[in-house]
């Protein structure tokens, strides 16, 4: 995927769907890679993505400014973007696949690990319409303890959600690999 990002900046990306969904307003997770800068999406192989479109749900993965892979000036952008621009460009992203009819809009999480641990809760936080739910782990940056008291419930009550749901994709995949 390509768009413009707000301010202009062409960013990119990977939307992976469950086969034979293409165009379908399905349940989205946006999951930002960890980093931030050099670090970035190649659209090889990854199972999270593939463990969450086998459940039915779209994945959306951004390169937003900052990441690697897409030379320095690109990389410079997002010195000092942490919640900033950064943040916007995944925003930007979510609703570009609202837009084309990817993602249903009441169904939309944001959740990631490291930088995109921080990025799934400062989304949550800093512009909590497109997202119903966000969740972040490993993110070691004291993100929490600059929420409010409601956000950190919510983001408490959907981590112990998400991993249920990992839990059962999981189990259901090697069930289906065992049959």
């Amino acid at each position: 995927m390509a768009v413009k990002a707000r301010d202009g900046l062409d960013i990119n990306g990977f939307l992976t769907v469950p086969v034979g969904k293409t165009g379908a307003k399905l349940p989205m997770v946006v999951l930002p890679h960890g980093g931030p800068f050099g670090v970035f999406g190649d659209g090889s192989y990854d199972i999270e993505p593939q463990l969450l479109a086998a459940a039915g749900h779209a994945v959306l993965q951004v390169n937003f400014r900052g990441s690697g892979n897409f030379g320095r000036a690109y990389r410079s952008t997002g010195a000092r973007q942490w919640g900033g621009a950064m943040q916007d460009d995944l925003t930007d992203a979510t609703r570009w696949a609202i837009d084309q009819g990817h993602a249903d809009p009441a169904r939309i999480c944001i959740y990631g690990a490291s930088y995109g641990g921080y990025a799934a809760l400062m989304g949550a936080a800093k512009e909590p319409s497109p997202y119903k739910c966000g969740a972040g782990y490993v993110h070691g940056t004291g993100a929490a303890a600059r929420l409010s008291s409601e956000h950190v419930r919510l983001v408490q009550a959907t981590t112990s959600v998400a991993w249920t749901v990992c839990r059962a994709v999981q189990a259901r995949a090697l069930s289906s690999q065992n049959a």
